[in-house]
């Protein structure tokens, strides 16, 4: 039966030839940044919300992932401010925020 024969004949994924690898382009993430230079962004790209987004960004001194951790969600650790006998800035060594 033709059914039969088409369940049989299943295709089998073609695996990436040599000649079609690529490697991925350098990002250079270690590489320290310039952020003096501004990027042209043509008026009315961003909307106004993004705008103020990305100027709050800015305004965050330090190098994400090095000076602070890129947390997508707050984990719970074993520390608490309340437990604190002073008040002040204390750092969370867990997730190396302060």
């Amino acid at each position: 039966s033709k059914e039969s024969v088409r369940s049989k004949r299943a295709k089998r994924p073609r695996a990436p030839s040599i000649s079609d690898y690529r490697p991925e382009p350098k990002q250079n993430l270690d590489e320290p940044r310039d952020d003096q230079q501004p990027v042209d962004i043509p008026p009315g790209f961003l909307s106004p919300s993004v705008r103020e987004y990305l100027e709050l960004g800015r305004s965050i001194p330090g190098r994400p992932g090095t000076d602070y951790p890129i947390l997508s969600a707050i984990p719970y650790t074993n520390f608490y401010c309340d437990d604190q006998p002073y008040p002040g800035f204390f750092a969370d060594m867990d997730t190396r925020c302060q």
